[in-house]
C-alpha cells in the first residue's frame, strides 16, 4: 500500500529507470532482500549487458528476448530501451516502435505476483500515451514447469519454438534442502552441497535457448 501510495503523487519516471523497484526494495528494507537473494543491478551493467547481446543486427522478424526471473523488470526495460531507439531509427512512429518492441520481442517471468506488477508498472509508465499494448511480463514459475518453459502452450504460444536470446540476473540464493530435493529430479545443478537457486535458472534457461 505505501508503494502504490508513493507512485499515486510522484512522477517515478523522473527519479530514474526503475523508480518503482527501488522504492519496492526501500520499503522492504535490508532484511528482506538479503533473505530472497534480490538485489539491484546498477543501470550501467545493465545497458552493457545489453548491448552485448549485438540487437543491432537484427531485422524485424520474430525474435525474443527472454528474462526468466525478471523481478521489476529492469533488464527488460533495457533491452525495450535499446529495440525502440532500433526501430524509431527505421522510421516508425512512436507508437508503432512501442508495439513491435514490447508486443513482439520480449518477455519476461517472476513468479511473485508483486514484482510482476512492479514490472508492469515500469513499463506502463514509459509507454507512449497512445499505445495500449500489455506489459510483456506473467507470473510464472520456470523451476517449476512440468518439462520446460514453455509448457503452457496456451500463454506462451508465440514462443513455444524457444528464444534467441536470455538476459537477467536470477537471484543468487543457496537451496534449502527440501528445495533441493525438490529440483533434484529435473535439474543436474540441484546435486552437491553448493546447489544454489541461480544455477537453477541457468540451466532452465539454456533449455529453450535456440542454437
Amino acid at each position: 500500500k505505501r508503494l502504490f501510495s508513493l507512485i499515486d503523487v510522484h512522477d517515478l519516471t523522473r527519479v530514474g529507470w526503475d523508480a518503482v523497484g527501488l522504492t519496492h526494495q526501500v520499503l522492504e528494507g535490508k532484511a528482506g532482500k538479503h533473505k530472497q537473494g534480490l538485489y539491484q543491478t546498477p543501470v550501467e551493467l545493465v545497458l552493457f549487458m545489453v548491448d552485448a547481446l549485438g540487437l543491432d543486427d537484427e531485422e524485424e522478424s520474430s525474435f525474443t528476448v527472454l528474462d526468466p526471473v525478471c523481478g521489476s523488470g529492469l533488464f527488460l526495460l533495457g533491452a525495450a530501451k535499446k529495440l525502440y531507439e532500433l526501430f524509431a531509427s527505421r522510421g516508425k512512429d512512436p507508437a508503432t516502435a512501442w508495439v513491435h518492441t514490447v508486443g513482439t520481442h520480449l518477455l519476461g517471468f517472476d513468479s511473485d505476483p508483486i514484482k510482476d506488477a512492479l514490472a508492469s508498472m515500469n513499463f506502463l509508465l514509459r509507454a507512449p500515451a497512445d499505445s495500449d499494448v500489455p506489459p510483456p511480463v506473467f507470473q510464472f514459475d520456470p523451476l517449476l514447469a512440468d518439462t520446460d518453459l514453455f509448457t503452457d502452450r496456451s500463454l506462451m504460444k508465440r514462443w513455444n519454438k524457444g528464444v534467441e536470446y536470455i538476459i537477467g540476473m536470477p537471484p543468487w540464493q543457496p537451496l534449502r534442502k527440501g528445495e533441493q530435493v525438490r529440483y533434484q529430479g529435473r535439474f543436474i545443478t540441484a546435486h552437491g552441497r553448493q546447489a544454489n537457486m541461480f544455477s537453477l535458472f541457468l540451466e532452465a534457461s539454456v533449455r529453450v535457448l535456440r542454437p
